[in-house]
Formats: C-alpha cells, sequence, structure tokens
C-alpha cells in the first residue's frame, strides 16, 4: 500500500479486465480508499451464485464475513452460491454490496494500521 498525495489505493487485480480507474469510496483523515468498484458494478449486472462465490473468493473473503454484512445466515450464502436456493436480483445486489462493504471495513482497519504505524 503506497501513500501518494493524501490518498491510499488498495490493489485491484480485477479493474484492469473491466477497463476503468478505480472509484474512491471512503474517505477518511484526508485520505481516500479506492476499492476498484462502481455503483453500477454493484447493482446492474445480474449475477449466478457462482459469481458471486468467485467474486467473494477473488477478494479473499469468509462466507461468514459477508453473511453477517448481508444479514443472512453462512448455510443460506452457501446455498445460494451453489444455486441450490434460487438468487434474486435484489438478493444477489444485497451480496454484492455486502462484499464491497467487507472489503471496505477492511481497507479502513488497513489505513488506520497503517497510519499508527507512521506515528
Amino acid at each position: 500500500m503506497a501513500l501518494t498525495g493524501g490518498s491510499v489505493s488498495l490493489p485491484s487485480r480485477g479493474w484492469a479486465r473491466v477497463g476503468r480507474p478505480p472509484r474512491v469510496i471512503r474517505e477518511s483523515a484526508g485520505a481516500r480508499v479506492s476499492l476498484g468498484v462502481d455503483d453500477q458494478d454493484v447493482t446492474a449486472t445480474p449475477v449466478t451464485g457462482s459469481e458471486l462465490q468467485r467474486l467473494r473468493d477473488f477478494h479473499g473473503l469468509y462466507q461468514t464475513a459477508v453473511a453477517r454484512q448481508v444479514g443472512i445466515a453462512p448455510s443460506y450464502l452457501c446455498k445460494l452460491e451453489r444455486g441450490q436456493v434460487p438468487l434474486t436480483p435484489e438478493m444477489a445486489a444485497r451480496i454484492r454490496r455486502g462484499i464491497v462493504a467487507v472489503i471496505d471495513q477492511r481497507a479502513v482497519k488497513a489505513l488506520r494500521l497503517f497510519s499508527a504505524a507512521a506515528v
């Protein structure tokens, strides 16, 4: 993680594939944290459970963390990802927002640790 010009840009392995730059989603203590996800990505595209699982795995997130953020049981998230329960577009959007929220929480925590180490 590099601090340049008051902004922290976390590595986003996926944004280069879609051809658009990362979007800044949170500003804290004068530093901006960028995750490479925009609102259109979170809600517009219909997805399958396996695509949500790949997205979660890509970012190294556990089902329990995402399920807790979304407000569902981890076992239900597992069934959604495996296609055992129908995935509605609304639930897919909730899960994608949950994944972004967990990533955001981790980025803020990393930023705080980085700031504390710099003092």
